[in-house]
């Protein structure tokens, strides 16, 4: 494992543990306890933010994963909008364009196989409120092969995905282009395993994530678009889960340590890991979008001993969530929204996190029931 640093302080200096002594966020954190809603009582997608050009106006969209019809929510109001009506059953995953006109919509198909859908939504003039109102429609296109993952480039323009072919796997890069799926794509890897979570935080770097497991040891890579490099930058961590960073130069990870878990961060230029004064996994994470020391995590009030992050994904383990922003140079913490927040749906287990623009609003799905929620951050 990288070179590590132990880094456990409040802003005073003083170490920054709680009674039950797991790792706490400072004791100096500023609180700022604002909105919060439950979005839709139904399970959905991931939301996703989106403005629409003509109004300026921000929007929160998802997918009923049960019928697959679209809605969206100005943000600030309370109505929902219906989108569109058409039916995609077993919907349990959407990658969303770059203006919210175009998606990937991942599905269970008759028999039980996954389909990747490359949909276009076409919008009526209006949308509605009412309940079984036909407002637009979406055209669908399925992406051949079988895809193993799919992940969307930062500015939302373009698709990579990884496709088996005979004992290979091919990753792709293609276009949001309009109402179509684009006939041309460009390959860009292959590997004999397909065992990966593919992220693409960055325009020129897709990374590679071994799947994590408590007792295996992970590895991250990063394949650079401009020079082709596939180049392993973390590894030989139980449990390796792995955030990068918008600009590619540091990694948020959690590692699975004696039956519990840590999180840190990692200096991808000093090869450096500094352990972090919270305790969660960070596929509860997001990095901001203007501070590349800021990130915002959903953290666990309580970690039970257990094989993480196997417990969590395999649904044996679920946790209650407080919202915080936590500045991975400094350790400074700050409360967004505290548990009491969420006592009304009986806590939230947050993952599918999402960032407005400007970072005034947060949306994640619960993933005790994958109903969306959005809260204010300041």
């Amino acid at each position: 494992k990288p070179g590590t640093k132990t880094l456990m302080r409040n802003t005073d200096g003083t170490i920054a543990i709680d009674a039950s002594g797991r790792d706490a966020p400072s004791k100096n954190a500023g609180i700022t306890i604002l909105n919060t809603r439950n979005i839709t009582d139904k399970p959905a997608t991931a939301p996703f933010f989106m403005t629409k050009q003509d109004t300026k106006t921000l929007f929160v969209r998802y997918m009923e994963r049960g019928t697959g019809h679209i809605y969206e929510l100005p943000v600030g109001q309370s109505e929902l909008r219906k989108i569109s009506d058409t039916t995609l059953t077993k919907t349990y995953e959407t990658l969303w364009g770059q203006n919210g006109k175009t998606l990937i919509a991942r599905r269970l198909d008759d028999a039980g196989l996954i389909e990747n859908l490359y949909s276009y939504i076409e919008e009526a003039g209006t949308s509605s409120t009412t309940i079984g109102v036909a407002v637009g429609k979406i055209t669908s296109t399925k992406i051949s092969g079988n895809v193993k993952t799919l992940a969307v480039s930062p500015d939302h323009t373009k698709f990579f995905y990884l496709n088996k072919i005979d004992n290979d796997f091919v990753g792709y890069i293609s276009d949001f282009s309009g109402k179509t799926l684009a006939t041309r794509k460009t390959q860009t890897f292959s590997s004999p395993t397909g065992s990966w979570n593919i992220s693409w935080p960055n325009s020129n770097i897709i990374s590679f994530l071994t799947k994590p497991s408590a007792n295996i040891h992970g590895s991250l890579y990063f394949l650079n678009l401009k020079t082709q490099g596939f180049e392993k930058i973390l590894g030989e961590i139980n449990g390796l889960m792995a955030l990068v960073s918008p600009d590619a130069k540091k990694i948020l990870y959690t590692a699975s340590t004696k039956g519990s878990i840590s999180t840190y961060v990692y200096n991808v230029a000093t090869n450096e890991s500094v352990i972090l004064p919270i305790k969660t996994l960070v596929d509860k994470c997001i990095w901001s979008l203007s501070n590349s020391d800021l990130v915002y995590c959903a953290i666990p009030t309580s970690v039970l001993a257990g094989d993480y992050p196997d417990d969590w994904y395999q649904g044996i383990v679920s946790f209650s969530d407080e919202i915080w922003k936590v500045d991975v140079k400094t350790s400074r913490t700050e409360l967004i929204a505290g548990k009491n927040l969420f006592q009304s749906g009986g806590g939230v287990d947050v993952e599918n996190l999402s960032l407005s623009p400007n970072e005034d609003y947060l949306a994640f799905t619960n993933k005790r029931d994958s109903t969306p929620w959005i809260i204010k951050t300041r």
